[in-house]
């Protein structure tokens, strides 16, 4: 599975698996979008655009990207690949924090 993260023009951060690149298109599997819940200072993962069809696949051209497709800390890889089975339906937080509060 090849997890990238996605830093849309828009400002959107999406994570998926890269299925293909052909072209100009790249074709995303199970993109899921990525926020930080402020109050508890976690990441949580969000269905992108969950009203429509995207869940399965989106594809997007390559200069709707601020900068090119990223590989994930480890720790939000194995929280992406554990959860796509169950995040389309709800948000998901994982177990383990990834941002520490400043002291």
């Amino acid at each position: 599975m090849d997890v990238k993260v996605f830093k849309m023009l828009t400002g959107e951060e999406v994570i998926g698996e890269l299925t293909k690149f052909e072209g100009e298109m790249l074709f995303i599997k199970h993109p899921l979008g990525l926020a930080i819940n402020h109050e508890e200072g976690r990441l949580v993962f969000v269905p992108y655009m969950p009203y429509t069809s995207a869940p399965e696949e989106i594809v997007v051209p390559v200069t709707s990207l601020l900068i090119e497709p990223l590989v994930p800390i480890e720790s939000i890889a194995e929280d992406y690949k554990n959860t796509i089975q169950k995040i389309f339906q709800k948000v998901f937080i994982p177990e383990r924090s990834i941002i520490r509060p400043v002291k």
